[in-house]
């Protein structure tokens, strides 16, 4: 979103490229000095950034127009997110449950070797092309069949093989010799009706480090706790500033406001003085009429 004082005619862009490694914060994007700068919201400092690299999960680019001095681009990859989701089915049969791909051990394999899960976890042009593992030691394999770029041929315990955009776990020890057979669920009989691979890889969602490095449940729990936290924190302020606005009003009155039973107490003090002085009077006058009676005589 560029900012209104803007005066350059570049326009930016936002790709989510890495969903796993997303913040549940803003960016803010602006040129300065003739070169892109990059801040995290509210707590970040500016660094320098080059179009077209990934930063938390998301690229930038500015694929048209100049940029001036000084133009600001407030970036919010995940904001508004909950507002676009929408019910895009309605009926349960309609669901792919089954993934594009089946494997299968061969029956000759000597090991214990078995196939736990295999997922698909991303595009892949070669997600269905039929591949064999052969293994050649316990540890090491060959890939036989066509694959997107270069994947590790060893096997590592506790990581998936990772192959052409899917990603197969096993359980057991293989020896050499054993083999792994990979192929598309629609060209294997039986596979659709048993295969459930789409919907484990739905269930695994659960369990990604989708945002910052945490799961969508940990995440969502780690929002409501610094919201907690500040709201806390905000009515703890909230309250010592008026205890502090009392103490302050109370010793304002102290000092040049009315106290109305001091003042009631101080009215009886001066009625009772005002009445006793006019007894003085009273006796004094009639002390001066008895001297005059008697000097009369």
């Amino acid at each position: 979103m560029p900012h209104a004082s803007n005066t350059g005619t570049a326009q930016v862009t936002v790709a989510i490229t890495e969903a796993t490694a997303l913040e549940a914060a803003d960016h803010e994007l602006r040129f300065q000095g003739g070169a892109w700068q990059l801040r995290r919201l509210p707590d970040g400092a500016w660094s320098p950034y080059t179009p077209g690299t990934q930063v938390a999960g998301i690229t930038l680019s500015v694929p048209a127009g100049t940029p001036a001095d000084g133009d600001r681009f407030l970036i919010q990859p995940v904001r508004f997110a909950a507002t676009d989701l929408r019910a895009a089915l309605t009926d349960p049969n309609g669901i792919a449950a089954a993934a594009p791909v089946v494997a299968a051990v061969s029956p000759a394999n000597q090991g214990t070797m078995g196939v736990s899960t295999l997922l698909p976890k991303q595009a892949d042009p070669n997600l269905g092309q039929p591949l064999q593992i052969v293994f050649t030691s316990p540890t090491t394999f060959n890939i036989v069949g066509t694959v997107s770029g270069t994947p590790s041929t060893t096997l590592v315990p506790g990581e998936p093989i990772r192959i052409n955009g899917w990603e197969l776990s096993v359980t057991g020890v293989p020896q050499a010799g054993d083999v792994i057979e990979v192929r598309s669920t629609a060209v294997t009989a039986g596979a659709l009706a048993s295969n459930n691979g789409n919907a484990l890889a739905l269930l695994a969602l659960r369990d990604e480090p989708m945002v910052g490095g945490e799961t969508l449940t940990d995440a969502y729990a780690s929002v409501l706790a610094d919201v907690g936290i500040r709201v806390q924190g905000a009515q703890s302020s909230a309250e010592m500033s008026k205890t502090i606005a009392r103490e302050a009003q109370v010793a304002r009155d102290e000092l040049s406001g009315v106290n109305l039973d001091e003042e009631a107490a101080r009215l009886i003090q001066f009625q009772q003085a005002y009445q006793a002085a006019a007894k003085v009077l009273q006796v004094a006058q009639q002390v001066f009429d008895t001297i005059l009676q008697t000097a009369g005589r």
